[in-house]
């Protein structure tokens, strides 16, 4: 292995960007402190949704390494204590996870214990889903799974754009939001995958059920910005704001994903809008 690759594999913005292309582009245009943060959380979270999703361990095996992850987040020594947790899978588990340790260490200081604190909780509520086996039945499921999994993060976000320059950001159309913006990737989950789609729509619901459930939440969204000042708070928000409506209309015609070309398109003016 060449020397820029070894580099490249260490990088948090490289894992990023193999890890959450379309989310990784706005996160990267962000100025240095909170695109950090950002980072960071980011990929704490995903290695713990990694092993949520993980497609070979058994759901007992998961649920209990959720678990541990969860305590060992917690302990007076938490870089140590989650690599005890991690080793014995390690062989199985994807990269992003078997780093977690290091993504906190790349967190700023003053933003460490918060993003630790969300990682744990997210590894709780992600153990308790794969004990449910995902069952969705009603709306107010569908609600508690994608607070569960998106809702919380975006209370997280607004903690570190405060603590980043002061932006205040309302934390229930801040929820209501990003638990939209799940339910778009739950609508592109339906479209190629009936075992999914079986367990996270609410009963009796269609796709277009999902579409109405999605618009209501995206006005949060539309509210949200229209209620930060300019900045960079406001750009990256209008950027996740912006590829949301047009994800829901290509899933509904059967296309799970945008075009990343397209996606990026559509950030790239929202970031830079004047």
């Amino acid at each position: 292995m060449t020397t820029a690759l070894v580099r490249a594999s260490h990088d948090p913005l490289s894992m990023l960007r193999a890890t959450a292309r379309t989310f990784a582009v706005p996160i990267m245009w962000l100025p240095p402190g909170i695109r950090h943060s950002t980072t960071a959380a980011n990929l704490c979270l995903r290695a713990v949704d990694e092993i949520e999703d993980h497609p070979t361990l058994p759901p007992a095996t998961r649920i209990r390494l959720l678990t541990d992850i969860a305590g060992a987040l917690c302990t007076s020594d938490p870089a140590q204590a989650v690599t005890a947790v991690l080793a014995p899978h390690a062989a199985d588990l994807p990269e992003v996870s078997r780093r977690l340790t290091e993504w906190l260490d790349h967190a700023p200081p003053p933003t460490r214990a918060r993003i630790r604190e969300e990682t744990a909780a997210m590894a709780l509520r992600m153990a308790e889903w794969v004990r449910r086996d995902w069952q969705v039945h009603t709306e107010g499921d569908l609600d508690h799974y994608t607070y569960s999994v998106f809702g919380s993060v975006g209370l997280l976000m607004s903690d570190l754009w405060f603590h980043h320059d002061g932006t205040r950001i309302d934390p229930d159309l801040t929820i209501t939001f990003f638990r939209g913006l799940q339910a778009v990737h739950i609508l592109q989950v339906c479209a190629g995958d009936p075992v999914r789609r079986a367990k996270l729509l609410p009963d009796g619901w269609s796709e277009e059920d999902l579409a109405r459930h999605i618009e209501v939440r995206l006005r949060a969204g539309d509210r949200c910005v229209g209620l930060l000042p300019p900045g960079t708070a406001r750009s990256c928000y209008s950027a996740l704001l912006a590829i949301a409506r047009p994800t829901t209309r290509a899933a509904l015609r059967g296309q799970p994903k945008l075009s990343r070309p397209e996606a990026i398109r559509l950030m790239a003016d929202a970031l830079f809008a004047r």
